[in-house]
């Protein structure tokens, strides 16, 4: 025969050996099914808690956690247990329900997926303001409210092995760096198509794509095209150019030229390398 005790706090019975008013503190979403980190270990709830019943993807997720961590929540939200329903200490406690992330571009507010690269450019416009919108459900009837959080990122684009599809959109007043960035577009978007070294080389290429992308998204404009212009020259064009020779590549209304002036003066040798 088995006995069952119910309380704020503990209960015996099948499944379940006893439980105290304490969850697990709530992570976002990673984009890659085979990364694997240890579960944070159980905390104590109090009147501040809410658990994340929400589910959204990995780019809505790592965006939101940011959001939440700039608003001083992160500690306080918790991963939902669906075990511990029916205890009175885990029934009272608020649930995030929804969390909508919006982007203020133009004046207009719009879905982060909704803002797009303009003809000519290399990047979506930055928005003037980015906010996530939290629906908190109640218990005891009481009606939802709804909690506006103020961002500097959103997130959006299709998990793959490549960053081509990902989409940072960075408000101007942003701390973000681009290596931080990159950290979230990886853990926001990458999804391998293979495993062992494949796996290693696609986090590889993702990780530079990435850093591009996001030094793209934080540069003011025209230092983003510079650089995207210097890295093409590089990566496409620097070998056909003479190694011991100036060149000068000049565009103007769609007309190309290259010229050729005389190699570089060689700087001083140093005292120890006169001959």
């Amino acid at each position: 025969m088995t006995a069952t005790l119910r309380s704020a706090h503990t209960r015996i019975g099948p499944g379940i050996a006893g439980a105290r008013a304490a969850l697990r503190p709530w992570r976002p979403a990673v984009a890659d099914p085979g990364h694997r980190d240890p579960p944070p270990g159980l905390e104590a709830v109090d009147a501040d808690t809410l658990v994340m019943e929400a589910a959204p993807g990995a780019p809505e997720a790592q965006a939101l956690f940011r959001a939440l961590e700039r608003a001083g929540l992160a500690a306080a939200v918790r991963t939902p247990e669906p075990r511990f329903e029916g205890f009175a200490w885990y029934d009272r406690l608020p649930r995030i329900r929804s969390a909508l992330t919006l982007a203020v571009v133009g004046g207009r507010t719009c879905a982060p997926e909704a803002v797009a690269v303009p003809e000519g450019g290399l990047r979506p416009p930055r928005p003037e303001a980015v906010s996530v919108v939290l629906r908190i459900a109640h218990p005891a009837g009481r009606p939802d409210t709804v909690r506006t959080l103020p961002a500097d990122l959103a997130l959006a684009g299709a998990p793959g092995p490549r960053a081509g599809t990902a989409r940072a959109l960075a408000t101007p007043d942003s701390d973000l760096t681009p290596g931080t960035l990159a950290a979230l577009l990886r853990a926001a978007c990458f999804r391998p198509s293979g495993n062992g070294a494949d796996r290693d080389r696609q986090r590889r290429r993702f990780d530079d794509d990435a850093l591009r992308a996001a030094r793209l998204a934080l540069a003011p404009e025209d230092d983003a095209r510079r650089d995207a212009i210097a890295e093409a020259v590089a990566r496409d064009l620097l070998w056909l150019l003479p190694g011991d020779r100036r060149a000068v590549i000049t565009v103007c209304a769609g007309q190309v030229s290259v010229a050729f002036g005389p190699a570089p003066p060689h700087p001083p040798l140093a005292k120890e390398d006169r001959p």
